[in-house]
Formats: C-alpha cells, sequence, structure tokens
C-alpha cells in the first residue's frame, strides 16, 4: 500500500533525525578515537621512560578506561537511535 504525502513527510523527517543522530555519534566517536590514540602514545612514553617520581601510567590508563566506557554509551545510543 503507498504512503500519502503525510506518511511520506513523516518517514523522510525520522530518516533525517536518524542520519543526524548518527552523524553526531559517529564525530563523538572520531573525536574519543583520536583521544584514546594520543593516550596510548602517552602511556607509550611513560612506559619506556626512565621513572622520575610517581608515574603517570595509572592516571592515563584510568582515563583510558573512562573514555572506553563513553563509547561503549555512545554506541548504545546510536543503536537505539537506528531502531527507531
Amino acid at each position: 500500500m503507498p504512503m500519502n504525502e503525510a506518511e511520506l513527510t513523516e518517514a523522510v523527517l525520522e530518516m533525517r533525525d536518524a542520519i543526524h543522530t548518527l552523524t553526531a555519534g559517529c564525530r563523538e566517536l572520531a573525536g574519543a578515537i583520536e583521544t584514546q590514540t594520543q593516550l596510548l602514545v602517552e602511556i607509550k612514553e611513560a612506559v619506556t621512560a626512565e621513572p622520575v617520581g610517581e608515574s603517570p601510567l595509572v592516571a592515563l590508563l584510568k582515563r583510558l578506561v573512562e573514555l572506553g566506557e563513553a563509547n561503549t554509551a555512545t554506541l548504545a545510543r546510536l543503536e537505539q537511535a537506528g531502531r527507531r
């Protein structure tokens, strides 16, 4: 059964909103990946450096875990948006 104009308009608007949500989520994930990459570089530097005082390794690893948790939440939001 073909859609009428109102149904078609509603479907297009829903798709537009879903695309905006997915695009925003992808941007958020891209930023998180960039941050994680920088953290991994810092972790590598901390592991290979001669110890001078307290190692920043623990704080860097905690930040990496927090980013991973944030990414999981973002992916869950994107998955829900894709189901609409």
